[in-house]
């Protein structure tokens, strides 16, 4: 039960790693910056700083694209309730808020399903204009199309919402924004220069201000990234650099080390288990010496006595191996919060664990049936 346990979460591990995330983390590196001071309380000097690193990091040998993102995917980000304007319904309270610079889908792979992506004149002059998810294009507009739309923050949060009315100029595939294991969200877009101040200064005070940066392959460029946001400001320090693959690996890292735990458990229980295995089989096959030495002298094959060892043996383990099995699926019920896409696979998943359980034991069975078969009989006789 334990054995199958840790193979279902191994299975889910995997289906996880595996999972399509909606955009490409292959080759792209994510530099990170906390813009918590007083020069960067407002969306017009945040924007400015993020354009000038974008601009300088998307010149250097090696970089296909650059952009920036207020809440990088597999990441928390800001929760706004979101809604159509016209339509007298309760929203959402979990929706997704994310600002990001111009090149944002485009650096990450990101597809246009419809409409348009964000232009160099979506400026803070220019209208208020949004991308949505697949997800809140289907919830608000399930039999028509969100282009055009207009979308706004609930009026719940005060009289005064954090952010105007926008139209709807885009539709992008989800992302599996809070982890692979986690359904996409509603998710808006907005350019992050007509991001609101409001909303800006509470993001930089509780978040990290993320830059994308995808290669051409595998690039170093972990010194010209700290170089040029130095020189942009001396007193704006890199707060992580990693990869996409590594910021899955910490995404996961709760679930790798369940894993790891119980793999490491289930080792212990199977190493017991052979060790118990052999005891009990070697102990029967001991009291049954006298035995096998007479049917050896009165003419009975050394493989005729090794199939009767294991046949004891194995009927055994057999009818072990049936319980354990109808436990392995009362386990599956009980992890079924921890599990992924495992709901078909896990049949083959436990019985494959019973399959090697069983063959560990007539292993086991094979060879005290060679050790009780090699003895000598008229030395046992003798002796007895």
């Amino acid at each position: 039960m334990l054995l199958a346990g840790t193979m279902l979460l191994v299975r889910s591990l995997s289906n996880l790693y595996s999972e399509p995330l909606g955009f490409d983390p292959q080759h792209v590196s994510v530099a990170q910056v906390s813009l918590a001071g007083r020069q960067y309380s407002n969306t017009a000097s945040s924007s400015h700083l993020m354009d000038e690193v974008v601009k300088q990091l998307a010149v250097l040998p090696g970089v296909d694209a650059v952009a920036a993102v207020d809440g990088l995917p597999l990441e928390n980000g800001l929760n706004l309730p979101l809604h159509p304007m016209g339509m007298t319904v309760s929203p959402d309270y979990a929706d997704e808020y994310r600002p990001v610079t111009q090149n944002y889908f485009s650096t990450l792979h990101i597809p246009l399903v419809s409409g348009r992506f964000f232009v160099a004149s979506d400026t803070a002059g220019s209208a208020p204009v949004a991308i949505v998810n697949e997800t809140m294009a289907r919830h608000w507009w399930p039999n028509t199309s969100a282009i055009g739309h207009y979308i706004r923050v609930d009026e719940k949060l005060g009289p005064q919402p954090p952010d105007v009315p926008r139209q709807i100029v885009g539709v992008v595939p989800d992302i599996h924004e809070r982890g692979p294991g986690a359904p996409a969200p509603p998710t808006m877009f907005v350019p992050l220069s007509q991001t609101p101040d409001n909303i800006t200064t509470f993001f930089n005070k509780v978040f990290l201000t993320s830059i994308v940066i995808r290669t051409s392959g595998r690039v170093e460029l972990s010194r010209q990234i700290h170089a040029i946001i130095q020189s942009i400001d001396p007193d704006l320090p890199v707060a992580s650099l990693h990869t996409f693959p590594q910021l899955l690996d910490q995404s996961l890292a709760n679930n790798r080390f369940i894993v790891l735990l119980t793999a490491a458990f289930s080792a212990i229980a199977l190493l017991l288990t052979a060790v118990g295995i052999h005891g009990l089989l070697n102990y029967q096959a001991r009291l049954r010496t006298r035995e096998i030495a007479v049917r050896m002298a009165v003419g009975a094959s050394r493989t005729h006595i090794v199939r009767m060892v294991v046949q004891q043996g194995v009927q055994r383990v057999f009818f072990a191996l049936l319980a354990g099995l109808t436990g392995s699926f009362f386990v599956k019920g009980l992890l079924s919060g921890l599990l992924y896409n495992v709901n078909f696979s896990s049949i083959i998943v436990i019985l494959a664990t019973g399959l090697l359980l069983g063959l560990v034991a007539t292993m086991i069975s094979l060879l005290t049936a060679v050790r009780a078969a090699s003895i000598e009989p008229m030395a046992v006789l003798r002796n007895e």
